[in-house]
């Protein structure tokens, strides 16, 4: 199963998002839900500055099939530097956000939250992309709304392609009692869920019940406001299929100058 936030390209005739994947652009976690195509990023602070509204014609859709990665982690993996790359927050990203140079909702949020790891942590990692769209090499025609957006902002990106979907990241402490059993159907549901279903017997429930939430992080705020963990998976496998509430979790920025050659505002290059 492989993970979607690090999905290499697959070498597709015309497909204008693994030609993104095959360029040097940089992938970001949404700081904030909002972010989507256009966005304007300041990519020294990490932080969305502005937006353009582009024309459809200017936007590309691209649809595929995207299986639901979900994984149990433990151990090793969730350490720190395993933990942030397997949830798609690079090193530029992690620094800006502990020095407090931009407030992140989301899966980013992560990062300045405290919770305890220890050998009875669990953490499970959904994520589903719905969605995938880019702009096109179209956009120049529009670089004066462009250069007109951005007169009173500096920034350094635009961003040029999103990914649209799920992305819930569980932090859990197993009871100390059944840690086996526990991981067992740990494993069992995150099999589960990858097919869209969520069933427990009625001795699982026991089992179930031992599972304690002490964080949820999602791009999606009614999954992060959740407290109990039946009511969680229920509402993951629900709203799968409802697209139209799925946000935003991983954006690709390109330089404002591949759109505004003319653009020489900032005074630092990044």
């Amino acid at each position: 199963m492989q993970n979607p936030i690090h999905r290499k390209p697959n070498s597709q005739p015309n497909n204008h998002f693994d030609k993104l994947l095959s360029d040097d652009f940089i992938r970001r976690s949404p700081v904030e839900r909002s972010a989507g195509l256009g966005s304007f990023y300041d990519a020294r602070t990490d932080s969305i500055v502005g937006n353009i509204s582009l024309p459809n014609n200017f936007i590309t859709k691209l649809t595929t099939y995207n299986p639901v990665y979900c994984k149990v982690l433990k151990d090793n993996l969730i350490e720190g530097e395993n933990l942030l790359d397997e949830i798609g927050i690079d090193d530029d990203l992690w620094l800006s956000l502990v020095l407090n140079m931009v407030s992140a909702d989301g899966i980013p949020s992560l990062v300045n939250s405290s919770f305890n790891i220890n050998t009875k942590t669990r953490i499970l990692h959904y994520c589903f992309v719905s969605d995938e769209k880019c702009i096109t090499d179209q956009v120049y025609k529009v670089k004066d709304n462009i250069l007109a957006a951005t007169v009173d902002k500096e920034i350094t990106h635009m961003v040029a392609a999103i990914r649209l979907g799920i992305h819930l990241v569980i932090i859990l402490q197993l009871s100390t009692d059944y840690k086996y059993e526990i991981d067992d159907l740990l494993e069992k549901i995150s099999q589960s869920l990858t097919k869209n279903i969520f069933k427990i017997t009625k001795n699982e429930k026991q089992l179930f019940n031992r599972l304690i939430i002490t964080k949820v992080f999602s791009n999606i705020k009614d999954l992060s406001e959740i407290s109990t963990l039946f009511e969680l998976f229920k509402k993951v496998v629900e709203i799968k299929l409802l697209t139209h509430v799925h946000c935003p979790l991983q954006c690709f920025l390109r330089p404002i100058q591949s759109f505004c050659p003319s653009y020489v505002k900032y005074k630092v290059k990044y």
